[in-house]
């Protein structure tokens, strides 16, 4: 894959430069553009196929050009070739060096900035001043934090800014704009090392593994040397929460070195805790947050999404924000009402009296963490029904990478697994790291309680038929991972 060399000198955002965007329908681009939109500032973009994000962005003022890059050549040199002076273009990591796009806006010399640079920018600039920034970074659980946090800063009586690598539940929107000077919080992507260049005044490191192959070629070591540099890098006196639970963070910080940071401890309760805040689980979805620092009781918390890794969730964000000063009872009715972010264990149908979940859990660890809430979802029900999940995996990186631990992670489904062809993110194929291979692998083992079964993608019409003809009311299909299975139960499942 080509990277791309983009600029290193800070995103000056005070002369409200036009900013366009390469790929502007993506998640985490189209959260940035809407927030500076909302915020006065002039944006154009790109992508190839049209999405309710890119919907949204033209009804909010930005220009839009939805197609292949080589047809927005002419649009590009005549539109943003004008006025060159106090225009940048924004780029993710996604798009490589030999985008056509790309190239003719780099024989503009128009600026080019990674994502990260602009939201630094956002989080960072005098021209929104926020009182604290909120990083929330680690391997797993990101988004769900961010939107937790989220929901508690945006209330009747409170508002902050959110940039989130989802929807909101309640919200429709993966980014709102709070009032200038107030707090923020933010999602910090660490897949691609861009997790080094922000400095929030207020950290959460949730958990570190593994991931991101493509990237880390170097393994684990790679992963911590990069949020190593990352808390070295924060001011002092900034506050970092973590997971005093996880091997690797402790071991992140066990070593010492980063005496300028204040370190809140986050952890399932033990009773010989004396510091930070922990969370007992005494029931489904329901757990008695503490803090420690003076032996106080917060109160239950009694959640709708399932799952201990969302009791987890919660412990953080009603950590972060009672840290900050939100009173428990706002923090205890927020999560209470809390139904979960776009793609996490989502509800998409009921038909014919079956859930129909779509997430994104595309790392072994979230794949169990999901079947384990569906386990416990489907355990209240007067019936249980059987688990079926169809799985697509995001890169062959990835599923070459952690092959071992996919093998173990399937474990609970009793109606049926389909593996769907790998979403490559622009990766070239790799042979021994393909859906066929894994079931081959699969069905290998005579332990496995349901048979692995390829199919390829897309369309998914005739997968749709077999599960239509195999599955029973109070059963539930997850559709699992990335890329065109979360359009399989948005589309074909009747009414």
């Amino acid at each position: 894959m080509l990277s791309v060399q983009t600029n290193s000198a800070e995103l000056d955002l005070s002369q409200k430069p036009a900013v366009h965007f390469i790929g502007i329908g993506g998640i985490g681009m189209s959260g940035l553009a809407k927030l500076l939109l909302e915020s006065g500032f002039q944006v154009s973009g790109s992508d190839l196929r049209e999405n309710s994000q890119t919907q949204h962005l033209q009804a909010l003022g930005a220009t839009l050009r939805i197609g292949p890059h080589q047809e927005n050549l002419d649009w590009v040199k005549q539109t943003l070739g004008k006025s060159p002076d106090n225009r940048v273009t924004v780029i993710s990591t996604a798009v490589k060096s030999d985008n056509p796009e790309l190239k003719q806006i780099q024989t503009l010399g128009l600026p080019i900035f990674h994502r990260s640079a602009l939201l630094k920018a956002l989080l960072h600039s005098p021209v929104f001043a926020y009182q604290d920034v909120v990083g929330v970074t680690g391997t797993h659980g990101k988004t769900t934090v961010t939107g937790m946090l989220g929901s508690i800063l945006n209330t009747e009586n409170h508002q902050g800014t959110v940039i989130a690598g989802g929807r909101l539940p309640g919200f429709a929107t993966n980014a709102i704009l709070g009032p200038v000077g107030g707090v923020a919080v933010a999602e910090l992507d660490e897949s691609d090392g861009s997790l080094v260049e922000y400095q929030p005044t207020v950290s959460i490191i949730n958990n570190i593994e593994l991931d991101h192959a493509d990237h880390y070629t170097e393994g684990l070591e790679g992963v911590l040397r990069v949020f190593r540099q990352y808390v070295g890098s924060l001011r002092p006196g900034s506050r970092v929460f973590l997971n005093g639970d996880c091997p690797q963070t402790k071991r992140l910080f066990l070593n010492g070195g980063f005496e300028h940071v204040q370190v809140i401890w986050l952890s399932w309760y033990r009773p010989e805790l004396t510091s930070g805040y922990s969370i007992e689980c005494i029931g489904p979805s329901l757990g008695v947050i503490r803090y420690h620092e003076t032996q106080t009781v917060l109160g239950n918390i009694q959640l709708q999404v399932p799952g201990q890794h969302n009791l987890w969730n919660a412990l953080v964000s009603a950590a972060v924000s009672h840290h900050l000063g939100y009173e428990w009872d706002l923090i205890q009715s927020v999560l209470q009402q809390f139904s979960g972010m776009g793609r996490r264990f989502e509800l998409v149908s009921t038909f014919r009296g079956i859930q129909w979940v779509d997430d994104y859990a595309h790392h072994p660890t979230e794949v169990q963490a999901t079947i384990e809430a569906a386990r416990e979802k489907l355990s209240k029900q007067s019936e249980p029904g059987r688990l079926w999940v169809v799985f697509q995996p995001h890169r062959y990186s990835r599923l070459q990478a952690l092959w071992g631990d996919f093998l173990n992670a399937f474990d609970g489904i009793e109606g049926g697994l389909f593996f769907s062809d790998v979403y490559s993110a622009g990766e070239p194929e790799i042979d021994s790291a393909t859906a066929s291979a894994f079931c081959q692998e699969w069905n290998l083992s005579a332990k496995r309680a349901v048979s692995a079964y390829y199919v390829p993608s897309p369309p998914f019409d005739s997968l749709r038929e077999r599960l239509l003809s195999e599955v029973r009311p109070g059963d539930m299909v997850i559709s699992m991972g990335a890329g065109s299975i979360t359009q399989l139960f948005r589309e074909g499942l009747g009414k």
